[in-house]
């Protein structure tokens, strides 16, 4: 072999490893690539995300897309792949929400009294994206010290920067020598002494209010008497089990929605008036966390009108009808409209209510039926 030849071989093998050498470091520094499928930007604001597909592949061209990695935010979806020599890729897809959220009013318009205090009848929020907004909602406040008509602004605002805004009309009326109201509520019936109280309501002429369950299912039929006599069928409960329907908000609705059909088959309709078992301030559901601050805010979501009360007969707690009697006077008497908690499976209520009507008829009140617009009483929420 010439010297010649020898010079040529040794620069064709120089070169070949030089070739081979920045093929190596091109590998070792080239990253694998992801390629998006659909559009780079995708509105949620109205419709669920439904991925639109990826692929990935390594610098040699094969398919890796089983080794991406997806992470969703609020507002992108993030794709990221490994290659063979830990070199990573990542691709970004843009979430946008255009939509507004929605604002719901239980009740509409309504009016309070000169120098009263306003109850907020009902208002939430929902937005697709997000979810319940209710506790973002900003309301501007009412001055019942001036007569006449003012608007609330209710304005809640997404993770989006959507803004949605409602209204309702308040008007702050002059007390005119009007009569106060009484309330009379009974809760857990229809029972045994149901009957007897509606007799004593039709004797003198009284509407009442009546928070049904199902626990006594065969006086389930005085439902209808109770409606077609002109007072106000609502629900309780169906089952009247606390651990029952504040395991979850899903079961309390469950157990809700059970009772109103109960209610449709005996009055024609349901209703969207309720009460909550022990109140919205009850504590015996804590051992499910914050479930009555969730449940309230969903009633103005669902369309459901709350209501507690303000004057309470103790008639649960086996009182007396002497007592019973007392415990009414007394409430009464501190409040301009009072909301009476009495139930109609008390053989006492019964005692007790010929008293009660005979004594609001003597001292110039009126006695009233709950609506969904009308007066109602919220607790404080401790759950």
């Amino acid at each position: 072999m010439t010297n010649k030849t020898r010079r040529i071989i040794t620069v064709t093998i120089g070169v070949l490893l030089l070739v081979l050498l920045g093929f190596g470091i091109t590998l070792a520094v080239s990253h694998p690539e992801i390629t998006l499928e659909g559009a780079d930007t995708v509105d949620v604001g109205t419709e669920e995300y439904v991925e639109p597909g990826y692929t990935a592949k390594d610098v040699f061209g094969k398919d890796i897309t089983d080794k991406v990695e997806t992470k969703m935010s609020h507002d992108a979806v993030t794709y990221t792949v490994t290659g063979k020599f830990g070199k990573k890729a990542t691709a970004t897809r843009k979430l946008v929400d255009t939509a507004p959220p929605e604002i719901m009013l239980t009740g509409g318009d309504t009016t309070v009294m000169k120098g009263g205090t306003y109850r907020e009848p009902g208002v939430g929020a929902y937005d697709f994206y997000d979810g319940n907004l209710t506790e973002e909602i900003k309301a501007t406040e009412v001055d019942t010290s001036k007569v006449g008509k003012q608007e609330i602004t209710y304005t809640v605002t997404d993770k989006s920067g959507n803004t949605a805004t409602a209204t309702r009309t308040v008007t702050v009326k002059k007390k005119q020598g009007t009569k106060p109201a009484i309330y009379l509520t009974f809760d857990d019936g229809p029972g045994k002494y149901t009957e007897q109280i509606l007799d004593i309501l039709d004797e003198y002429g009284v509407k009442a209010t009546f928070f049904v369950t199902n626990q006594f299912p065969k006086y389930q039929s005085l439902i209808k008497r109770e409606a077609k006599s002109g007072h106000t069928v609502a629900i309780h409960t169906y089952s009247h089990n606390y651990e029952k329907i504040y395991a979850s908000a899903d079961a309390f609705w469950e157990d809700i929605e059970k009772m109103n059909e109960v209610i449709k088959k005996q009055t024609g309709k349901k209703t969207n008036i309720l009460r909550f078992p022990g109140g919205a301030s009850n504590t015996i559901s804590r051992f499910t966390e914050g479930i009555m601050t969730q449940l309230v805010s969903d009633c103005a979501l669902k369309g459901y009108q709350y209501v507690d009360w303000n004057v309470d007969s103790a008639d649960a707690e086996n009182a007396g009808a002497e007592t019973i009697y007392n415990n009414v006077i007394n409430g009464v008497s501190n409040h301009e409209n009072s909301i009476i908690l009495m139930h109609d499976v008390k053989e006492a209520t019964v005692e007790a209510l010929p008293d009660i009507i005979q004594w609001g008829i003597d001292n110039g009140y009126t006695f009233k039926v709950i609506t969904a617009e009308g007066y109602v009483v919220h607790h404080q929420v401790n759950n």
